[in-house]
């Protein structure tokens, strides 16, 4: 007895730990997840807002560069033309001469200014490429944390399955007495945990036998959280001349013989033996109680993970 109380005792603590640690688990997956994202999203738009800033400042200096000299070429031209039309020199095609090749060289100039605009507009243009095959990479590489982090996830919840199952079969193999006891702690620690009620016959006290009880009954009820209790009614009927066979399930035994003396009362002996149809009963509601937990810890894992999904998409559509 004793040490099935440990045992018992010890798997409680072994529940309640891994509890623990998944939800610790899923804490440190979030916080580390936001933090990557928060702190991915805060590189980008510094980035980018220091791209758009250079980017501003030398398309309004080119801008403003544009507009001077064509001012002065419009000016230019404006002489021109009053030169050609006016004519009161003789050495007017020297002049336009000497003029055009100036206007030539000037022009060969903005040819260059042009080419080296045009030069400084592609490697603008090759650093925005690489900085999208960056971004695209770092997501890459968050997407790949992310399903590494649910197989993690999904390989514990699978240890938690195996280990539940390893422990549902202990406590299978349990006796009567410990196994109502667990199930009353485990019944106050969680709400979905069903409750097992047993409702014993009344045992014969002071080693008085009455002839009145040719039977015995016993009831099993066991109690969801939102449902019905499902009862289980046995009835074992024996009497003196035609004893109980040893297969049956010997909840109650006969009481032991009052002493010459008549004034010791003594309780009687509870068996640690199951039947085969209680033990059913009872694996079956644990397994169901294991299917409840499993499927609380896949919902949770689910929601934390789609959570985490919505959280990455936002981001993506920021910082596009």
């Amino acid at each position: 007895m004793l040490s099935a109380k440990l045992i018992a005792l010890l798997i409680l603590d072994f529940k309640v730990e891994l509890d623990e640690i998944g939800s610790l688990i899923n804490e440190i997956c979030a916080e580390r997840i936001t933090t990557a994202i928060q702190e991915r999203d805060d590189m980008w738009r510094r980035h980018e807002n220091a791209q758009i800033s250079f980017l501003q400042n030398e398309n309004s200096q080119m801008l403003t560069g544009l507009h001077m000299e064509i001012e002065r070429l419009h000016h230019h031209l404006r002489d021109l033309y009053r030169r050609l039309y006016v004519k009161n020199s003789f050495d007017s095609n020297t002049m336009l001469e000497n003029e055009n090749e100036q206007l030539r060289e000037k022009l060969e100039i903005a040819q260059q200014n042009t080419d080296k605009l045009n030069q400084k507009l592609e490697e603008c243009e090759k650093k925005s490429r690489d900085l999208e095959q960056q971004t695209n990479e770092t997501i890459k590489v968050l997407k790949n944390q992310l399903s590494y982090q649910g197989n993690r996830i999904r390989q514990l919840s699978d240890e938690l399955r195996e280990r539940t199952a390893q422990i549902s079969k202990l406590m299978a193999q349990l006796p009567s007495g410990t196994i109502a006891e667990t199930t009353e702690t485990a019944r106050n620690h969680s709400h979905s945990q069903p409750n097992i009620h047993w409702n014993p016959a009344p045992a014969p006290f002071f080693g008085k036998k009455d002839s009145n009880l040719s039977y015995m009954v016993r009831n099993v009820s066991i109690t969801y959280p939102g449902g019905r209790p499902n009862v289980v009614a046995q009835r074992y009927s024996y009497t003196s001349s035609m004893p109980r066979s040893h297969h049956l399930p010997s909840l109650y035994s006969k009481p032991r013989s009052v002493p010459s003396s008549g004034n010791s009362i003594e309780k009687p002996i509870r068996l640690q033996m199951l039947s085969l149809q209680d033990r059913i009963l009872i694996a079956r509601s644990l397994y169901e109680l294991q299917n409840s937990f499993m499927a609380n810890s896949t919902t949770s894992s689910n929601s934390t993970n789609s959570k985490v999904s919505i959280m990455t998409d936002k981001s993506m559509q920021n910082t596009i």
